[in-house]
């Protein structure tokens, strides 16, 4: 019986491990998106998600999937050989933002960067960019002041900043 038993155990259940998560901005709960984006246009979060972070993929969630978002969790054939590849090659702003989020150290910004900022934007079809400021996020004044630089200033809306961009999406 003990040894029967031993060979069961990996049988029974477990709880799954789970972690908390950031609340989702109220701008996207409350509807407070619609002042910077049209249903099926295309907010960009600040920093954008990606397979290791997807958190802010629940924005659009939150919203009724009533907007896009570039980048995130996505699965698509872009490897090596048309194989499945996690997530997609992000554009160098997103690099940009993702290495401020990680270090907190805010870039000397150049006019090419601008230039790159604002090309990526329309690749992205972007209405506006949305930095959360609700306390969940990290380096949130290193994101906001590189921002400030490659877009001049953003505008508060209640817990996020928002920098719009010219209606593409």
């Amino acid at each position: 019986p003990t040894v029967v038993a031993l060979f069961a155990l990996p049988l029974v259940p477990t709880p799954l491990p789970t972690t908390e998560r950031p609340a989702v901005p109220r701008f996207f709960t409350g509807g407070g998106w619609r002042s910077c984006v049209k249903p099926g246009g295309t907010l960009v979060p600040v920093p954008l998600p990606n397979p290791g972070d997807p958190d802010k993929m629940r924005w659009a969630a939150a919203a009724d999937a009533r907007f896009a978002i570039p980048e995130g969790f996505f699965i698509g054939p872009y490897g090596a050989g048309g194989r499945a590849s996690v997530g997609v090659f992000s554009r160098p702003t997103s690099q940009l933002l993702n290495h401020v989020f990680e270090t907190g150290a805010v870039p000397a910004v150049t006019p090419d960067d601008r230039a790159q900022a604002q090309r990526d934007v329309a690749y992205w079809h972007a209405s506006c960019l949305v930095l959360a400021t609700n306390g969940t996020q990290f380096n949130v004044a290193a994101l906001g002041r590189t921002m400030t630089l490659l877009f001049g200033p953003g505008q508060p809306a209640g817990d996020v900043m928002v920098w719009r961009v010219a209606a593409t999406g």
